[in-house]
């Protein structure tokens, strides 16, 4: 089976000052500016999700179906549970901690009501990502992996 798409359009986001927008004009860098979300949802947002809302909202992107593709989740929120387990786990930590937590809560805070769908894998990821986006291509015209 062959699978045939096109990618429209490539962001790319490093907190590496070595990456420079000649080398890479696709680059994104600093904080993202998230003024279009409420300040009691930006509270909860981790900086991944306050990238990833930002990005939407620059590139016109937020309404479209996607595909988000994680091989650890919120890592540092899963350490610091971890760390926890002989106290009392904090349950607004925990919901942050699962794979679908911030395309869920960023669904909600921009009021995005396309279908998403969450992908976690150990060994081929993005193939994996891919292979789901093209799935969604048979109803949506776009589809945005993340």
């Amino acid at each position: 089976m062959q699978l045939t798409f096109t990618i429209d359009q490539l962001a790319f986001w490093s907190s590496n000052p070595a990456f420079n927008e000649s080398d890479f004009p696709f680059l994104f860098q600093g904080e993202p500016d998230v003024g279009f979300i409420s300040p009691m949802a930006r509270r909860r947002l981790p900086k991944v999700a306050k990238i990833m809302a930002w990005l939407d909202h620059e590139l016109d992107a937020g309404q479209l179906p996607a595909v988000y593709a994680t091989k650890y989740a919120e890592i540092s929120n899963t350490i610091q549970l971890v760390r926890q387990f002989d106290h009392d786990l904090s349950p607004a930590k925990f919901s942050m901690s699962v794979n679908n937590a911030i395309p869920g809560l960023l669904s909600v805070v921009t009021n995005n009501e396309a279908p998403y769908s969450v992908i976690d894998s150990m060994e081929g990821l993005l193939e994996s990502a891919l292979v789901e986006a093209c799935g969604s291509l048979q109803d949506h015209p776009k589809v945005k992996v993340v």
